[in-house]
């Protein structure tokens, strides 16, 4: 379960409701490099975004991305 400065529980039920501020801290971080610029940036982007493709370089604002491989990391209970 997240940390309780990041949700709180809906009384009587096991769900949590997730703050906004939470909600983009959970959504995937992407990392691509830019061949026009040659520079590497990141970017968060919900499902619905990434699959959409229109990324551009923040630097010189080129669609000329190609996204890298890069690690992550993921929140497991105790007993996982």
């Amino acid at each position: 379960m997240l940390k309780t400065t990041l949700c709180s529980m809906v009384p009587g039920s096991r769900i949590a409701l997730i703050t906004p501020f939470a909600r983009r801290l959970l959504m995937p971080r992407y990392e691509f490099f830019c061949t026009n610029c040659k520079k590497l940036f990141s970017m968060v982007l919900s499902l619905v975004d990434y699959e959409e493709g229109d990324i551009l370089c923040p630097h010189c604002g080129s669609k000329e991305v190609e996204q890298c491989w890069s690690a992550f990391s993921a929140i497991t209970s105790k007993s996982a």
